[in-house]
C-alpha cells in the first residue's frame, strides 16, 4: 500500500511539474509578445526617424533618434536571452550536431574578437595544444554561442592594457565532472578563456550563474547586463554534454573553462536523411548550374582546401587570393566567395570595392563569417550571408541562390534547397526584386493589427516605400477587407488578435476561391519554436516576429511580389 501511496505521489509530483512547466512556457510567450509589441513600433519609427529621409532634422536630432534605436534593440537582446533561457530548460532548444573542426572555432574566435581587442588595447591571442584532436561532433553554432559569451565577458571586465587568452587542449588530469556524457567519455577536451580582470569573490561564483544574478550589484551598474549570459552558457553547455568550470581570484582575473567530448561520434538518422537529400540536390543528372568561375577571398589554407573540393564536384574552378591581395584578382568570376570574419570598416570596404571593379562588378557576392550582422551599407550588395559550416549543403545552397537568377543554369530544372532548410544552416539570401528599384508604388497592402501602434508603424513603412495601405483591426475586419479590395497585392497578417484571430483569418481567405494566391507574411510577436511552422500551416507565405526588422521585411515583401510578377 505504501508503495502504491508513493507511485500515486511521485505521479502526481510528475503532472505538476509538467503543468508548471507548461505555464511557464505560455507566460513567457505572452511576455514576449506585450513586450515585443509596443517595441516594435519604437524600433520600427526610431529607425525612419534615424533615416531622415526628408532632411529636416537635425544632426543631434537624427543622433536621438539613433539612440533610442540602439536601447531599443538592446531591450530585444534581452528578452532573446530570456527565450534562450526558457527554451533550453523546457527542452525545445534542439543540437544539429555535425563534424566540427576545432580549428575553425578558434580562428572564428579571433576574427569576432580582435577588433575589441584593438579597440579596448587588450592583447588576444588564441591557441591549439599539440596531440588534439582535428574534429569533434558537437553542434558548432552552440559551442561557439557560449565561446563568444565567455570571451564576451573576458573583455568586459578585463581593464586596459590587460590580457584575453583562449586555449584548446585535451584534459590529461582526472576530474570528477557531474556530467554523465564527460565521465563515461575517454577523450574530453577543454576551451578555457583566461582573463586578467577584475576577478570575482569565492562566496560568488556560484551565483553568476543563476539567471539574474551578478557578482555584485556595483557591477551592473559599472559594466552593465542583466546577468543571463552565464546561466545560458550553463545550460547550454549541459546540453552540449559538457559543462563549465570557473576559478578566480578576486583583483587577478578568472577562468572559465568549457568541458566537451572530444569522442567523435555518428550523426543522427535525421542528420544522415538531410545529408543525403541535400547530395540528391547536387550530385542528381541535373545539376544545379553549369561550369563557372569562383573567386574565393580566404586566408584559412583549411577552408580553402574544402571550398575548392566541393565546387570541383559541380565543376566549378575556384581561384584563391589572399584577402590583402583583393585588389590584384585580374579575372572575371561568376560568384565571390568571402569568407572571414572582417571589422565592419574593413567587411564595407572590401565589398564596395569589388562592386566597384570592373571585372568583379556583376558576380554574386556569398559572404561567410562567424557574425550574423550585415553592415546595413552592404546589405543589397551582398548576395548571400552565412554563419554555416562548409559543407556540399552550403554550396547548393550558393548555386541556387546566387546563380538562379543568371543565364549559366539555362533551361534545367534541377533540386532546390528549400528556403527552410537554408535558414536552418543560417543562409540568409540578401537578394531582393531589382526592377522595383526600393520602391512599391502602384502596391495594395492590408495590414491586419489589433493594435494601433503596429498599424501606424507599419503604415509608415510602407507609406515611406510608395504603397498604399489599408488595415483591419481583426480577423472578420481583415477578410472583409479582402473580400472588398480585389486588387490587394499584399496582406501583413498579425497572429494575436481578438474574435478571429490571423490563423483564422488566413485558413479562410485562403478557403475563398479568389486571388486565393496572395502573398501573406504573418506576423507575431510571441517568438516561440513552433509559430513558424504554424503559421505556414494555416496559408502564411513567409513569417517574421516583431519588433520588426525594416529591411528585413521588405526585403521578404519584394520577394513575394517578384515570385508573383506584381
Amino acid at each position: 500500500m505504501a508503495v502504491e501511496d508513493a507511485h500515486k505521489a511521485l505521479a502526481f509530483k510528475a503532472d505538476q511539474l509538467e503543468r508548471s512547466n507548461k505555464y511557464k512556457s505560455d507566460f513567457l510567450a505572452n511576455m514576449s509578445h506585450e513586450l515585443r509589441t509596443p517595441l516594435n513600433s519604437v524600433l520600427i519609427l526610431a529607425k525612419l526617424l534615424g533615416e531622415n529621409r526628408t532632411k529636416n532634422m537635425t544632426e543631434k536630432q537624427v543622433e536621438h533618434a539613433n539612440v533610442i534605436h540602439k536601447s531599443g534593440s538592446d531591450l530585444l537582446v534581452i528578452i532573446n536571452d530570456i527565450l534562450d533561457l526558457s527554451k533550453i530548460e523546457a527542452g525545445k532548444l534542439h543540437l544539429h550536431n555535425e563534424k566540427t573542426e576545432i580549428a575553425e572555432i578558434c580562428n572564428n574566435m579571433t576574427q569576432l574578437f580582435m577588433e575589441v581587442s584593438r579597440d579596448k588595447k587588450i592583447r588576444f591571442s588564441t591557441g591549439i595544444d599539440f596531440g588534439m584532436p582535428e574534429y569533434i561532433t558537437t553542434d558548432r553554432v552552440r559551442i561557439e554561442q557560449v565561446l563568444k559569451n565567455l570571451l564576451g565577458n573576458a573583455f568586459k571586465f578585463t581593464p586596459e592594457g590587460g590580457e584575453v587568452h583562449m586555449k584548446a587542449y585535451m584534459v590529461t588530469e582526472p576530474i570528477a565532472f557531474q556530467n554523465e556524457k564527460l565521465r563515461q567519455s575517454k577523450k574530453v577536451i577543454c576551451f578555457s578563456v583566461c582573463d586578467s580582470g577584475i576577478g570575482i569573490p569565492e562566496d560568488k561564483q556560484r551565483l553568476i550563474f543563476e539567471a539574474f544574478n551578478q557578482a555584485d550589484s556595483s557591477i551592473t551598474r559599472k559594466f552593465g547586463g542583466t546577468g543571463l549570459g552565464l546561466a545560458i552558457c550553463r545550460q547550454l553547455s549541459s546540453l552540449l554534454g559538457g559543462e563549465i568550470a570557473l576559478s578566480s581570484v578576486e583583483g587577478k582575473g578568472s577562468v572559465f573553462s568549457l568541458f566537451v567530448s572530444a569522442e567523435l561520434e555518428p550523426v543522427t538518422d535525421q542528420q544522415s536523411e538531410q545529408t543525403e537529400r541535400f547530395d540528391k540536390h547536387t550530385n542528381d543528372e541535373t545539376s544545379l548550374a553549369n561550369a563557372g568561375n569562383v573567386l574565393l577571398l580566404c586566408d584559412d589554407e583549411r577552408n580553402t582546401s574544402v571550398w575548392k573540393s566541393l565546387f570541383a564536384l559541380e565543376n566549378f574552378i575556384v581561384k584563391n587570393v589572399k584577402i590583402s591581395e583583393t585588389d590584384s584578382v585580374n579575372f572575371t568570376p561568376d560568384i565571390i566567395i568571402l569568407d572571414a570574419t572582417l571589422p565592419d570598416r574593413e567587411y564595407i570596404d572590401k565589398v564596395k570595392r569589388l562592386k566597384e571593379k570592373a571585372i568583379t562588378k556583376n558576380a554574386e557576392i556569398v559572404c561567410r563569417s562567424i557574425s550574423e550582422f550585415v553592415p546595413r551599407e552592404i546589405s543589397k550588395l551582398v548576395k548571400i550571408h552565412t554563419t554555416a559550416a562548409i559543407n556540399q549543403t552550403l554550396v547548393a545552397s550558393i548555386l541556387q541562390s546566387a546563380i538562379a537568377s543568371r543565364a549559366m543554369v539555362g533551361n534545367k530544372q534541377g533540386g532546390s534547397v528549400k528556403e527552410t532548410e537554408m535558414k536552418d544552416l543560417g543562409i540568409t539570401d540578401y537578394s531582393t526584386n531589382q526592377t522595383l528599384t526600393g520602391k512599391l508604388t502602384g502596391i495594395k497592402v492590408l495590414i491586419a493589427d489589433d493594435d494601433i501602434r503596429n498599424i501606424y508603424s507599419m503604415t509608415s513603412i510602407f507609406e515611406h516605400e510608395g504603397a498604399e495601405v489599408i488595415y483591419a483591426m481583426d480577423g472578420f475586419e481583415a477578410i472583409e477587407q479582402f473580400i472588398a479590395n480585389p486588387d490587394l497585392s499584399i496582406i501583413m497578417m498579425d497572429v494575436m488578435m481578438p474574435g478571429k484571430d490571423g490563423l483564422q483569418a488566413m485558413s479562410t481567405i485562403r478557403s475563398l476561391g479568389y486571388n486565393s494566391s496572395i502573398p501573406i507574411v504573418a506576423v507575431t510577436a510571441k517568438a516561440m519554436p513552433d509559430d513558424k511552422e504554424i503559421c505556414m500551416n494555416a496559408g502564411a507565405n513567409d513569417y517574421i516576429t516583431k519588433p520588426v526588422n525594416v529591411d528585413l521585411l521588405l526585403k521578404k515583401v519584394y520577394q513575394l511580389l517578384k515570385d508573383r510578377n506584381v
